[in-house]
């Protein structure tokens, strides 16, 4: 279960520019769009800007990979409830 519960840790970075960052959208001339994410948080008194970029393609393989993450954990923690239930 550790190992699946990394693989979702390993996502938490992108969830917090997908949840909470403004974005720009813009397409290139194969009309592939790219995304641009850019978040600022307030830590200490202090203001921290960051961005990030993802591109379709990218985007496609986090869900595949945050889907496949998810379906892991599922199938472990439905496996545990179950030994509980026994």
């Amino acid at each position: 279960m550790a190992k699946a519960l990394d693989d979702l840790r390993e996502h938490q970075r992108r969830r917090n520019f997908l949840c909470h960052a403004s974005s720009k959208v813009s397409a290139d001339n194969l009309g592939d769009w790219h995304m641009t994410l850019s978040l600022t948080n307030f830590r200490a008194g202090a203001i921290e800007r960051s961005s990030m970029q993802i591109t379709a393609a990218e985007a496609a393989l986090l869900l595949e990979n945050l889907r496949s993450a998810r379906l892991r954990l599922d199938g472990q923690l439905r496996g545990m409830l179950a030994s509980f239930m026994r």
